[in-house]
């Protein structure tokens, strides 16, 4: 995956992106998801960084976050995170390292931006098939954004935002139509995929076509991709491509 590129000039307003190492469910369930957004608020408090919004997966999260001092946001991340894999290592007494190196992250810098990652942050869950609807969904910040009930969340400074922001549409179809946006998504959903086929590297795909079939196809459905897109992506040809989905079609009916 493409590393998101920080600005540290323009902006105090960031998307995060946290990862589970070599695609591991780093939060498999409830518990652990609470855990980690409590290592979060804490780590967030102390570093006087307001929470905007959030969404916590099985294999990887998403936050927005507003920094005055862009340097804390290493700090809170780095201590959040450390936090985080040392109670995941000891529920699961295991050892090693729990995320997939250190958080990555896209800066904002226009109010079309910052409505279009609101929206592809809480629509995780949606496109992956966790949940039918977007405030469904029962690990991120879309209900709390619209309950109006107090919360961690700094949604004054939110709104706040949303209002003096400039507008720009080049900005906003640069993150909603960006390759940086849909080569994360499919980063994500392909490292999950090869790791739950067994799949030792991504260059051993093609040689079980039933295999690579199935792959290919959640792959489109979830992504969102075109064949040339997913081509690119997956360095195939096309028309190998083309015909893999054929076979999977086929032998499904």
């Amino acid at each position: 995956m493409p590393r998101l590129a920080r600005n540290v000039q323009n902006t105090n307003i960031f998307h995060i992106l946290v990862e589970g190492i070599e695609g591991e469910r780093i939060f498999p369930n409830k518990d652990f998801k609470e855990i980690y957004l409590n290592c979060l608020i804490r780590s967030f408090e102390r570093y006087s960084i307001s929470f905007l919004s959030y969404c916590i997966m099985d294999t990887h999260a998403h936050l927005l976050v507003y920094v005055a001092d862009v340097l804390s946001m290493s700090t809170a991340m780095a201590e959040a995170n450390k936090l985080y894999a040392r109670k995941f290592n000891a529920i699961r007494e295991r050892n090693g390292s729990v995320f997939n190196g250190r958080f990555k992250s896209q800066s904002i810098e226009y109010v079309g931006e910052l409505r279009s990652v609101i929206e592809f942050i809480h629509s995780d869950p949606v496109r992956v098939g966790k949940s039918k609807s977007i405030r469904g969904y029962e690990y991120s910040s879309a209900a709390l954004l619209t309950s109006g009930e107090e919360s961690f969340l700094d949604i004054d400074r939110l709104e706040a935002l949303l209002e003096i922001l400039p507008d720009s549409d080049v900005a906003t179809k640069r993150w909603t139509e960006s390759s940086d946006s849909k080569n994360e998504e499919f980063n994500i959903v392909f490292r999950e995929l090869i790791r739950r086929y067994h799949i030792r590297q991504p260059s051993d795909l093609m040689n079980n076509e039933m295999v690579a079939g199935e792959i290919v196809v959640e792959l489109k459905e979830r992504c969102g991709l075109s064949i040339r897109q997913m081509a690119e992506l997956l360095q195939i040809g096309r028309e190998t491509l083309r015909k893999t989905i054929v076979k999977h079609v086929a032998a499904s009916v």
